[in-house]
């Protein structure tokens, strides 16, 4: 976590703490109260808007009709067909609560939750999304039921992970727009963090990174490395004994499956055409998937080699080989960029023989691979 942003790691630490007690004290057996967005995790900036959650334990949403069935619980089945993508019907398959009844539509003999007479029943009036919100627009609440909100989370995540790359940005100044326009960049990197361990944290990096803020960069860094362990799972890659392991825990077998990829699931760092977030040492013709590793790395050697620290460069560089030797969290497919990202580290240091050797290995797992180096 970054202090200089949102507080020292205590602090957020607290408000987290405060958060859940809330939580725990508004919270009653048909309604879970849970603070989310950036408030609720802790990190408050100026205009943070509060959003909360209102989760309905009496309602179960599946993907299949194969139920087992328990009182006093309202079953809702997920319908994707004739739906843009990205969305769904929720279709009744069984209540016995009056008001669930009365929030549904019928649709050729069917009935289905129907989104404006949810909303309809509550108290906050204006519609912000998914959200009911307060007229001064600083509160939102959506109602949702357990799987529905990490579903939530989730797409919303993957999809302000594709937003952030395309966002304008400059550096931190007095002008009152730039700066607003500076925390909306942070907001929506910030809110690309939950659909797996650690791409989002290394774009949120990446724009500090781009804004010359060496010292933030590296702290997110080290704390993204932190992620980087070996029970995580990454696409490509046999499972090991350890994340047996972990799999067969209660903790994660009780969890849904979106859940599951924010805690143990790495994932490269997907750069769309014309990104505004890759760093300006690497040109690239298109999109390009960095493996994390070996972004975290190479952003480390960029920030230790502007602020002259030459001997966590050379670290840097070290580890950065080892990544890609050992293939950790490298997969075959992405040998060709990493000894690409490889040689433009070694750039830096004047070894143009290095430089040269690890062109040549990017070229031979992928020979037309369109990525190449600045010359500055």
């Amino acid at each position: 976590m970054c202090q200089y942003i949102v507080g020292s790691e205590d602090h957020v630490e607290q408000l987290r703490m405060m958060n859940n007690i809330r939580d725990n004290i508004t919270t009653n057996k048909s309604f879970v109260i849970i603070t989310s967005g950036s408030v609720g995790e802790g990190l408050v900036m100026r205009c943070s808007d509060l959003d909360f959650m209102t989760v309905m334990t009496n309602i179960e949403v599946c993907v299949d009709t194969k139920i087992k069935f328990k009182p006093n619980t309202t079953y809702l089945k997920l319908r994707t067909e004739e739906t843009p993508p990205g969305l769904t019907r929720l279709h009744l398959v069984h209540s016995d609560i009056h008001d669930v009844m009365e929030a549904c539509v019928e649709v050729d003999g069917e009935y289905f939750i129907s989104n404006i007479r949810i909303k309809d029943k509550k108290d906050l009036t204006i519609q912000h999304g998914p959200c009911l919100s307060d007229k001064n627009g600083l509160l939102d609440i959506a109602i949702c039921s357990t799987k529905i909100k990490y579903l939530y989370l989730y797409y919303l995540s993957k999809i302000f992970g594709k937003k952030a790359h395309l966002l304008p940005f400059g550096h931190i100044s007095g002008n009152k727009s730039t700066y607003k326009q500076y925390n909306t960049c942070i907001s929506t990197v910030l809110k690309s963090i939950r659909h797996n361990a650690v791409s989002g944290w290394l774009l949120l990096a990446s724009f500090f990174y781009k804004t010359k803020q060496f010292k933030k960069t590296l702290e997110i860094l080290q704390y993204s490395l932190s992620k980087c362990t070996s029970e995580k799972l990454y696409h490509f890659r046999n499972l090991l004994n350890i994340q047996y392991e972990f799999l067969n825990f209660n903790t994660f077998t009780n969890m849904p499956i979106v859940q599951l990829l924010k805690v143990l699931r790495l994932d490269c760092v997907e750069f769309c055409k014309n990104s505004l977030l890759i760093p300006d040492e690497i040109q690239v013709e298109g999109s390009s998937s960095i493996p994390p590793v070996v972004l975290a790395h190479f952003l480390r050697f960029l920030c230790y080699y502007h602020i002259t620290d030459y001997r966590q460069c050379q670290n840097s560089l070290i580890n950065l080989q080892l990544t890609i030797e050992g293939n950790y969290f490298v997969s075959l497919g992405e040998k060709a960029v990493s000894y690409i990202i490889l040689g433009i580290t070694i750039r830096f240091i004047g070894n143009m023989d290095s430089v040269r050797q690890a062109f040549m290995q990017s070229q031979e797992f992928i020979p037309d691979k369109k990525i190449v180096h600045t010359t500055d």
